[in-house]
């Protein structure tokens, strides 16, 4: 890449202050006009700036424009880190986790770690990002919850669609039958149904619908009619954009007066830019 000049951090003759000179005819007259503390150098193309946050900023800014040689590398990058945003604090934790117990109508077992995945749900009312790795059983700890909190039923499941089918057979495993009057049924599990066609249509009674992000909003007026009291978003980094038809289909279900609950699971959500993080937390 070509430089346009060449950036020094130096004791300044006349007014004995730290400071930046620049060469380069360029980078000298943007200087010029954007920073009124300068003043030009004893040489031609050369400019002197007082040294401050702002000035570093300042010539950071020139610099993406005009690349400079920078002759006093170790003072540039002790400098440039001071202008840097800090980064924003954790809130303290306001509980510890326990190894919660599942209720009756979760058939599995869980592990320690699970178990505590289990009381970060329930602590969170149901309301947060499951955030562990890949492997170490979101959808089991999601399942664990639905079966334990009070009045989770019916569930929607959004998901990439080659995972459909294993939520199935995962509700299938995990989740005993509950009859209408309460009863737990050992020997059934948790009805379940895969939605995959976008053609309106009316959608049978079921425990849990199961969707992927694509088709969501074609059925968005079919699953607004089945008073939904929990939303999972699997892999919920899909949504990390806030124009696309699948965001304002999750948002708008995720408002409906019948919904109580709403998990969004991602193993890798911090790959996002911050920004786009931000928007995950559309619930």
């Amino acid at each position: 890449m070509e430089n346009f000049g060449t950036l020094e951090y130096v004791l300044d003759k006349y007014s004995k202050i730290w400071s930046w000179k620049i060469t380069g005819q360029r980078a000298v007259s943007m200087i010029s006009r954007l920073v009124p503390e300068a003043w030009y150098g004893e040489n031609i193309d050369e400019v002197i700036i007082p040294d401050s946050v702002e000035s570093v900023k300042q010539i950071k800014l020139i610099m993406d424009r005009y690349p400079l040689e920078i002759l006093s590398k170790s003072a540039w990058q002790r400098k440039i880190v001071k202008t840097y945003t800090p980064k924003p604090t954790l809130p303290p934790i306001k509980y510890n986790l326990h190894r919660a117990k599942a209720g009756e109508q979760f058939r599995g077992k869980l592990l320690n770690f699970q178990k505590e995945g289990l009381d970060f749900l329930l602590k969170s009312s149901g309301n947060a990002l499951l955030a562990d790795e890949m492997g170490l059983g979101k959808t089991v700890q999601t399942l664990s919850y639905v079966a334990t909190e009070k009045q989770t039923f019916p569930v929607l499941v959004v998901a990439p669609l080659v995972t459909l089918n294993n939520w199935e057979r995962e509700i299938s495993k995990f989740m005993k039958k509950k009859s209408r009057n309460g009863r737990i049924i050992e020997s059934e599990s948790s009805t379940s149904t895969i939605i995959r066609t976008g053609k309106s249509k009316d959608l049978p009674v079921t425990d849990f619908y199961i969707i992927n992000y694509e088709l969501l909003y074609k059925r968005l007026s079919d699953l607004s009619k089945l008073n939904i009291r929990t939303i999972v978003c699997d892999e919920v980094h899909n949504l990390r954009s806030k124009t696309t038809q699948k965001y304002k289909a999750v948002k708008k279900l995720a408002a409906l007066p019948s919904l109580s609950y709403r998990i969004g699971l991602s193993g890798t959500p911090f790959s996002i830019e911050v920004l786009k993080f931000g928007q995950l937390w559309i619930f």
